[in-house]
């Protein structure tokens, strides 16, 4: 089992990239994080192999009835993270998941800044 923590950029193109996976049966190579910058916070963490570690790249393996998630950890090889159904009904519920999620999470995004400009406002009055 695996616990990722992402940001509001992750979900959107991880439905995408399993879909695709999926349905072409080819494997999916995810890009997640370019360069570590100092002082930004990390898109993806994964909690289970160790304390908030950053994940740079992930692989979507289709196979017959799953498609396997694997953190790529370049010369140490490929750490499996977690499976999920190739099913076509898990996959139309999982990309409806992922855009309420996504729309969701938007909406949050733009009430919180929406409520520190209120506050910066007040306390600058």
């Amino acid at each position: 089992m695996a616990i990722l923590g992402f940001d509001e950029t992750f979900l959107r193109p991880f439905a995408r990239a399993l879909i695709e996976a999926a349905t072409t049966r080819a494997a999916y190579r995810m890009t997640i994080l370019q360069e570590a910058r100092a002082g930004e916070r990390c898109r993806v963490v994964e909690y289970v192999t160790g304390a908030g570690k950053a994940l740079e790249e992930l692989m979507l393996q289709p196979f017959d009835n799953v498609v396997l998630i694997s953190a790529v950890k370049g010369k140490d090889g490929d750490e499996t993270l977690f499976q999920l159904p190739r099913t076509d009904s898990f996959l139309r519920a999982f990309a409806r998941m992922a855009y309420v999620a996504d729309q969701a999470l938007h909406d949050l995004l733009k009430d919180m800044e929406r409520l520190a400009r209120a506050r910066k406002v007040m306390t600058n009055t």
